[in-house]
């Protein structure tokens, strides 16, 4: 999976998240077979989780991208700005 949704810091927490996630995935279907629903409900009760713990860093990536997008219109309409005063002396 490609990580680049997550922030550089995030990826090693991402990837151990997907990794539990594959993990749980494979012990509830072996439950599931088995005919064990509860015993396979609480594995994907931790799936839901890790997922929800992957949209959160996924959340966070947006924010800052976003975050970083304003600072640098901010600084490009700035350097416009400074560029259109120099011209009018």
């Amino acid at each position: 999976m490609n990580l680049s949704m997550f922030l550089s810091k995030d990826q090693e927490e991402a990837e151990k998240l997907l990794d539990a996630y594959d993990y749980n995935m494979r012990i509830a279907a072996g439950h599931i077979l088995k005919g064990e629903f509860k015993k396979a409900s609480i594995y994907h009760q931790n799936m839901a989780h890790e997922l929800e713990q992957l949209n959160a860093l996924k959340a966070n990536k947006k924010t800052i991208d976003q975050a970083w997008l304003q600072l640098k219109q901010i600084d490009g309409e700035q350097q416009q700005k400074e560029f259109l005063d120099r011209l009018s002396k």
